[in-house]
């Protein structure tokens, strides 16, 4: 455990040992199994500065809105107190370390959290500003981000020389989060395009590029395949000379129809596509670089460079990027034409 995690974990457990006792309203850990309890989840995030957002999930049908009220106010004065920031600095071994966000949220049940499930802000900001490559992001609770941010400065230098970006390149940042990859990119490129299907974290990317004078990336909510061919179909001929899609899905990988749209849109000239989970980069892979068939229009793409990046040090997973590039028309004219199936 980091020891700003262990620092804020130890907090919490004061306040679940203050609320123990029967007189106090005898208020307990979830225990999944039975599907009841008060303290359901704790979640911490930090930034490279330090700083803290605590984010509590507590079942308020556990108790009543007054015992509710008086739990709220003691995770306030715990997490604000001076020991606390003091334990902060010393585990983080900075003067900077702080909580700049405390949040709770009321959930019950033995069902996950929905993902846009509202916030109270018990202290501070609704938001934990993190640093990257010169820029700042607005990270909501549930935002994502990489936890490594050097190695994802590292990354995004790489990206942007294997891809060849530059000043008449369109971007499109496919899955593209709160924005990171597209905003980091924005000023090597004419125009950035995000799409992403989770609305807050599109409402972060916006405010990200708000936040950062980036006056050339939109962003659009949606399901890719839903979004991307109304996308296209908005580029001037002069945006459409040149782009480049950057896909970082999830786990699961890329919709197949996302895989033809790319495939089959010719002035896409390169594909870069960064992935975690190994067996989704060895599935969609193939989709670009098969000869054309009735259901993969297109010239085929061709595996140009590939590395990897360790995001993840001290464990077996490491972040790899494969580019593609087009194949020309000559090349294309060689491949033996895939039967259909």
């Amino acid at each position: 455990m980091h020891p700003i995690a262990k620092v804020v974990a130890q907090t919490a457990m004061q306040a679940v040992e203050a609320f123990r006792a029967p007189e106090k309203g005898g208020l307990t850990v979830f225990d999944k199994v039975s599907g009841s309890g008060f303290w359901r989840r704790l979640q911490i995030r930090h930034n490279i500065k330090g700083e803290v957002l605590v984010d509590l999930e507590l079942d308020q049908t556990c108790t009543t809105p007054e015992r509710f009220a008086e739990v709220k106010e003691t995770l306030k004065e715990l997490y604000t107190s001076p020991a606390t920031t003091a334990a902060l600095c010393a585990a983080f071994g900075k003067d900077t370390a702080q909580v700049t966000s405390l949040q709770c949220h009321c959930h019950t049940g033995i069902s996950s959290m929905p993902p846009d499930t509202p916030r109270e802000v018990l202290h501070g900001s609704p938001v934990l500003v993190e640093y990257l490559s010169g820029l700042q992001y607005e990270l909501s609770p549930t935002a994502f981000f990489q936890v490594n941010t050097e190695g994802m400065e590292q990354l995004m230098e790489r990206v942007q020389t294997a891809a060849e970006l530059g000043p008449s390149t369109t971007l499109l940042d496919l899955c593209s989060g709160t924005g990171t990859i597209g905003l980091t990119l924005a000023r090597h490129v004419g125009r950035v395009i995000g799409i992403e299907l989770v609305e807050e974290a599109v409402l972060n990317a916006r405010r990200n590029a708000e936040m950062n004078h980036i006056t050339n990336a939109q962003f659009h909510v949606g399901r890719v395949e839903n979004v991307l061919p109304s996308v296209i179909r908005g580029l001037t001929a002069e945006e459409k000379k040149d782009i480049v899609a950057i896909l970082d899905p999830p786990r699961a990988g890329v919709n197949g129809t996302v895989l033809k749209w790319i495939r089959g849109t010719p002035t896409i000239r390169k594909v870069v596509y960064i992935s975690c989970e190994q067996k989704a980069l060895e599935r969609d892979c193939p989709a670009f670089t098969k000869p054309p068939t009735k259901a993969y229009s297109g010239r085929p793409f061709e595996v140009t460079s590939a590395f990897g990046v360790d995001l993840f040090p001290h464990t077996h997973h490491v972040e790899m990027i494969a580019v593609l590039t087009r194949r020309e028309e000559a090349k294309e004219s060689e491949e033996v034409k895939e039967s259909a199936p």
